[in-house]
């Protein structure tokens, strides 16, 4: 995988290790732009349709790495009311015991169906794979994203910019040379058709040999019979 970014990575050393990584495997790095101010069509229907609460004193939203989410929180505004010691602003981090002590076990985000609410628990949407994710990787162009918003007419607001993983605490759940091989798998597998995985199509004798441009009317047999007299 040959990586072009503006910004540096916690695995692109392992590129390094290859020679630099393979340029038939690109991983163009760059901001996201999906048009419409970034809002596109998809089924993401196992996302919450609201990323931020207004009782929450928490924002949140949903990091895209190889197909898979995984929420990621920062303190709100509303948070500082509620801190003992003065709060200072924090950059998104996926959820992580350690820093949502307060919530981890107990907190949860909401989707609703018309009068019918649904609860998730946080924790069970750290690493999840979900295929719709993987179209939306497609249309996006890109394998590391982040959903900021989810609409209810089916559509999701894209970040433009892409996650720096090692800020978000990726690293403590998937070692460098471990991301750096899903990557290049899921780019060049996933988002892009491998013919190495392509399902065999069975082609008959019969078509085979018109593909080759030989008449099937007259067999080989009789064409040698033919071509002596």
């Amino acid at each position: 995988m040959k990586i072009s970014s503006p910004f540096k990575d916690y695995y692109d050393y392992v590129g390094n290790q290859y020679s630099g990584g393979d340029p038939k495997v690109p991983y163009i790095r760059h901001k996201i732009n999906c048009g419409q101010l970034n809002t596109i069509s998809a089924k993401v229907s196992n996302l919450p349709d609201s990323t931020c609460s207004p009782h929450s004193i928490y924002e949140y939203k949903w990091l895209v790495l190889c197909g898979c989410y995984y929420l990621m929180l920062r303190p709100s505004d509303k948070h500082k009311m509620f801190a003992h010691t003065f709060w200072e602003p924090k950059e998104w981090h996926i959820l992580d015991p350690d820093l949502h002590a307060d919530i981890y076990n107990s907190f949860v985000c909401k989707k609703r169906f018309f009068m019918e609410t649904i609860d998730y628990k946080y924790q069970d949407y750290c690493g999840r794979f979900d295929e719709n994710l993987v179209s939306l990787s497609k249309q996006v162009k890109a394998p590391v994203f982040c959903i900021s918003k989810v609409f209810r007419t089916d559509s999701v607001y894209i970040d433009e910019l892409v996650p720096i993983l090692a800020s978000v605490g990726i690293p403590k759940l998937i070692k460098a040379e471990q991301l750096y091989q899903e990557l290049a798998y899921f780019i060049s597998n996933k988002m892009v058709e491998s013919a190495d995985l392509k399902v065999p199509v069975n082609v008959s004798d019969k078509d085979q040999i018109v593909a080759k441009g030989f008449d099937i009317k007259q067999s080989f047999r009789h064409r040698k019979d033919h071509d002596k007299h």
